[in-house]
Protein backbone atom coordinates (compact mmCIF):
# COMPACT_ATOMS: atom_id res chain seq x y z
CA UNK A 1 0.00 0.00 0.00
CA UNK A 2 2.76 2.65 1.03
CA UNK A 3 4.91 1.29 -2.04
CA UNK A 4 1.54 2.15 -4.44
CA UNK A 5 1.21 5.54 -3.10
CA UNK A 6 5.04 6.16 -3.58
CA UNK A 7 5.14 5.21 -7.00
CA UNK A 8 1.87 7.23 -7.34
CA UNK A 9 3.42 10.36 -5.88
CA UNK A 10 6.90 9.87 -7.86
CA UNK A 11 4.92 9.32 -10.93
CA UNK A 12 3.31 12.75 -10.72
CA UNK A 13 6.69 14.57 -9.96
CA UNK A 14 8.34 16.95 -12.86
CA UNK A 15 11.81 15.99 -12.14
CA UNK A 16 12.73 18.08 -15.38
CA UNK A 17 10.87 20.86 -13.87
CA UNK A 18 12.23 20.71 -10.30
CA UNK A 19 15.95 20.81 -12.28
CA UNK A 20 15.34 23.76 -14.03
CA UNK A 21 13.69 25.68 -11.15
CA UNK A 22 17.31 24.97 -9.01
CA UNK A 23 19.23 25.84 -12.12
CA UNK A 24 17.56 29.14 -12.69
CA UNK A 25 17.87 29.75 -8.80
CA UNK A 26 21.41 28.94 -8.84
CA UNK A 27 22.25 31.32 -11.76
CA UNK A 28 20.10 34.27 -9.47
CA UNK A 29 22.92 33.18 -6.32
CA UNK A 30 25.73 33.70 -8.41
CA UNK A 31 24.69 36.56 -10.48
CA UNK A 32 23.60 38.59 -7.07
CA UNK A 33 27.29 37.37 -5.44
CA UNK A 34 28.79 39.04 -8.64
CA UNK A 35 26.50 42.10 -8.05
CA UNK A 36 27.42 42.62 -4.42
CA UNK A 37 31.30 41.75 -5.16
CA UNK A 38 31.34 45.20 -7.79
CA UNK A 39 28.76 47.12 -4.94
CA UNK A 40 31.14 46.44 -2.62
CA UNK A 41 33.88 47.69 -5.33
CA UNK A 42 32.53 50.45 -5.40
CA UNK A 43 31.94 51.07 -1.68
CA UNK A 44 35.33 50.16 -0.38
CA UNK A 45 37.89 51.71 -3.21
CA UNK A 46 35.81 54.10 -5.52
CA UNK A 47 34.43 56.47 -3.03
CA UNK A 48 37.25 56.55 -1.23
CA UNK A 49 39.87 56.81 -3.73
CA UNK A 50 37.47 59.74 -5.09
CA UNK A 51 37.60 61.41 -1.70
CA UNK A 52 41.11 60.76 -1.57
CA UNK A 53 41.90 62.41 -4.84
CA UNK A 54 39.86 65.43 -4.28
CA UNK A 55 40.84 65.90 -0.45
CA UNK A 56 44.00 64.30 -0.25
CA UNK A 57 47.54 65.57 -0.60
CA UNK A 58 48.98 66.95 -4.00
CA UNK A 59 51.23 63.29 -4.55
CA UNK A 60 47.94 61.67 -4.62
CA UNK A 61 45.87 63.62 -6.47
CA UNK A 62 44.62 67.23 -6.00
CA UNK A 63 44.75 68.65 -2.87
CA UNK A 64 41.55 70.85 -1.00
CA UNK A 65 40.73 73.47 -3.22
CA UNK A 66 38.02 74.96 -5.17
CA UNK A 67 36.89 73.58 -8.63
CA UNK A 68 37.97 76.74 -10.65
CA UNK A 69 41.72 76.92 -8.97
CA UNK A 70 41.99 73.18 -9.73
CA UNK A 71 41.38 73.52 -13.33
CA UNK A 72 43.61 76.37 -13.68
CA UNK A 73 46.40 74.22 -12.28
CA UNK A 74 45.31 70.87 -14.03
CA UNK A 75 44.81 72.57 -17.63
CA UNK A 76 47.64 75.45 -17.21
CA UNK A 77 45.12 77.20 -19.37
CA UNK A 78 43.63 80.62 -17.93
CA UNK A 79 43.49 81.31 -14.40
CA UNK A 80 40.39 80.60 -11.73
CA UNK A 81 38.38 83.90 -13.24
CA UNK A 82 38.23 82.33 -16.79
CA UNK A 83 37.34 78.84 -15.18
CA UNK A 84 34.75 80.42 -12.81
CA UNK A 85 32.89 81.81 -16.18
CA UNK A 86 32.86 78.03 -17.50
CA UNK A 87 32.31 76.10 -15.07
CA UNK A 88 30.43 73.40 -16.97
CA UNK A 89 33.91 72.92 -18.92
CA UNK A 90 35.78 73.46 -15.64
CA UNK A 91 33.28 70.35 -14.67
CA UNK A 92 33.86 67.74 -17.50
CA UNK A 93 37.60 68.09 -17.35
CA UNK A 94 38.25 67.61 -13.51
CA UNK A 95 35.49 64.69 -14.09
CA UNK A 96 37.92 62.83 -16.86
CA UNK A 97 41.15 64.01 -14.43
CA UNK A 98 38.99 61.98 -11.61
CA UNK A 99 38.25 58.72 -14.29
CA UNK A 100 41.60 59.20 -14.96
CA UNK A 101 43.19 58.66 -11.51
CA UNK A 102 40.69 55.91 -10.35
CA UNK A 103 41.45 53.98 -13.73
CA UNK A 104 45.03 53.91 -12.21
CA UNK A 105 44.76 53.65 -8.14
CA UNK A 106 41.53 51.74 -8.41
CA UNK A 107 43.41 48.40 -9.83
CA UNK A 108 46.69 48.81 -7.45
CA UNK A 109 43.95 49.33 -4.37
CA UNK A 110 42.06 46.34 -5.29
CA UNK A 111 45.55 44.14 -5.59
CA UNK A 112 46.76 45.27 -2.41
CA UNK A 113 43.27 44.16 -0.94
CA UNK A 114 43.71 41.27 -2.58
CA UNK A 115 47.52 40.36 -1.11
CA UNK A 116 45.85 41.30 2.15
CA UNK A 117 43.18 38.82 1.98
CA UNK A 118 45.36 36.06 0.62
CA UNK A 119 47.82 36.43 3.29
CA UNK A 120 45.00 36.26 6.08
CA UNK A 121 43.38 33.05 4.67
CA UNK A 122 46.66 31.32 4.26
CA UNK A 123 47.17 32.85 8.33
CA UNK A 124 44.02 31.12 8.99
CA UNK A 125 44.61 27.96 7.35
CA UNK A 126 48.22 27.75 8.85
CA UNK A 127 46.86 27.85 12.11
CA UNK A 128 44.03 25.52 11.96
CA UNK A 129 46.63 23.15 10.60
CA UNK A 130 49.05 23.88 13.62
CA UNK A 131 46.19 23.15 15.93
CA UNK A 132 44.76 19.86 14.25
CA UNK A 133 48.78 18.57 14.00
CA UNK A 134 48.49 19.40 18.02
CA UNK A 135 45.77 17.24 18.37
CA UNK A 136 46.35 13.72 18.10
CA UNK A 137 43.60 11.58 16.43
CA UNK A 138 42.43 9.29 18.59
CA UNK A 139 41.93 6.14 16.23
CA UNK A 140 45.98 6.73 14.71
CA UNK A 141 47.35 6.70 18.99
CA UNK A 142 45.54 3.31 19.20
CA UNK A 143 46.81 1.57 16.20
CA UNK A 144 50.32 2.91 17.09
CA UNK A 145 49.81 1.11 20.45
CA UNK A 146 48.69 -1.59 18.78
CA UNK A 147 51.56 -1.97 16.44
CA UNK A 148 53.68 -1.33 18.93
CA UNK A 149 52.41 -4.20 21.19
CA UNK A 150 52.58 -6.25 17.81
CA UNK A 151 56.45 -5.54 17.97
CA UNK A 152 57.20 -6.11 21.60
CA UNK A 153 54.86 -9.88 21.39
CA UNK A 154 57.43 -10.61 18.16
CA UNK A 155 60.31 -9.29 19.81
CA UNK A 156 59.52 -11.77 22.95
CA UNK A 157 58.88 -14.40 20.46
CA UNK A 158 62.20 -14.32 19.05
CA UNK A 159 64.19 -13.43 22.47
CA UNK A 160 62.41 -16.97 23.39
CA UNK A 161 64.75 -20.11 22.63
Amino acid sequence: MITYHSYNSLKRFDLGYLLGKAIEKSQQIVKFAIAVLFHLSNVFAEFPLKELYCHGPSFLGLEEDFLPRICARITYHGDPEFWSLNMDECQRVYDSKEVAALHVWKPILMLIWAIGVFYMVTSIFATWALRRRERLDPDIVETYQAIRMLFRQFRRAMDTP
